[in-house]
């Protein structure tokens, strides 16, 4: 490989790794404009008083929204006309989607607030395809470095984790408001709440 081709590469590898942590960011903040919306608008129904109460939820951040969505839809959850085990079941898929929003803002906060080492390379390197990065934490052992070096796959597969975990918070909204029971709505292996094979709404940027 030649040095014109080098750089061609190496053009388009760093390219396609800012693009992939830019998606990212941007999807995951779908995911927060969604409970956000969602809270505005289990609350009220009409435009104006989604409007007065809009401003309660504008300026949370990730953690404390997603606590709020949890004990808000959980609420809901109890005054609706569920049966005793329905309720336990939406509550139970509630806490799980919230706990797979709260895993991903962690690995949110790690990508953002990371230091980035993107395109750098030695000289006689000619592939430039892992975005090298580490995000920095204080331990009682001193400073440690955690590596969130990735791919661009590795971002694409983040971002289509960011659509599921948009429609799940949209799911949970349409169940409790169509008045639907939790246990035709999701998937529950024990463990995990999702959508298993039920339609999603959005098109894969990784495919099996």
């Amino acid at each position: 490989m030649d040095e014109t081709q080098r750089q061609v590469k190496y053009a388009a590898q760093t390219e396609e790794l800012y693009a992939g942590l830019g998606a990212f960011v941007a999807a995951f903040e779908q995911v927060i404009h969604t409970m956000r919306n969602v809270l505005v608008m289990v609350l009220s129904h009409d435009y104006q008083s989604q409007q007065l109460i809009r401003p309660a939820y504008a300026e949370l951040t990730a953690a404390p929204l997603t606590s709020t969505f949890q004990a808000t839809l959980a609420r809901m959850i109890e005054f609706s006309e569920l049966d005793d085990s329905g309720k336990e079941n939406g509550k139970r898929i509630l806490a799980s989607v919230c706990n797979q929003i709260r895993a991903m803002t962690e690995t949110r906060n790690e990508i953002v607030h990371g230091t980035w080492f993107i395109g750098w390379a030695s000289e006689t390197q000619d592939d430039f395809s892992i975005a090298s990065g580490f995000k920095e934490k204080n331990t009682k052992e001193g400073a440690a470095h955690t590596d969130i070096g990735r791919t661009r796959a590795d971002f694409d597969s983040l971002v289509d984790r960011c659509h599921e975990l948009l429609d799940l918070a949209n799911r949970i909204r349409g169940v409790l408001l169509l008045n639907r029971p939790f246990s035709t709505s999701f998937i529950w292996n024990g463990k995990l709440a999702s959508l298993g094979t039920l339609q999603w709404t959005f098109k894969r940027r990784i495919t099996n």
